[in-house]
């Protein structure tokens, strides 16, 4: 299209089927891909609202601080630390919602605090669960009354 939107999206904002036949689940499983395709022609939509196509500049800033934080939240994850745990505690902490950039740089804080070693993250794990963990270089710390294990992340 004029816009450099992909057909297949056009057709699909327009609500027209882009899959006669039903097979193409597409639209369920990439949101992010049509979110941008749409941001493209978002400007052309409606001249009244958006004349000058500024508020486009904001948008887009706005959705590359929500692709940062969830890479950050996910990169958090694969470390072994808990998002959402952080974001409540931001919250406690200012008394109202963190706006991503407050997220990001507590995520950040966390992150480093892990590399430095001053966290101390544990874990309980069932017997089953063990194996695994222990491959992963996990020590065991403790075995509790209930059958229960707490592990410990090696310091090597």
């Amino acid at each position: 299209t004029l816009s450099g939107v992909n057909p297949a999206a056009s057709e699909f904002f327009l609500g027209h089927k882009i899959d006669r036949l039903g097979y193409d689940k597409s639209p369920e499983y990439d949101e992010e891909w049509f979110k941008r395709e749409y941001m493209k022609v978002e400007p052309k939509l409606n001249v009244l609202s958006n004349p000058s196509g500024t508020d486009l500049t904001s948008k887009m800033e706005e959705m590359r601080k929500e692709i940062a934080l969830e890479a950050i939240r996910r990169f958090a994850e694969a470390l072994g630390i808990n998002p959402m745990r952080i974001r409540i505690e931001k919250q406690r902490e200012l008394g109202r919602e963190p706006n991503p950039e407050e997220e990001i740089q507590a995520l950040q804080n966390e992150i480093k605090k892990l590399r430095a070693g001053s966290n101390d993250p544990k874990k309980i794990v069932s017997e089953e669960e063990l194996e695994r963990y222990l491959a992963e270089g996990w020590d065991v710390q403790l075995i509790l009354p209930s059958g229960k294990i707490i592990i410990k992340r090696s310091s090597t």
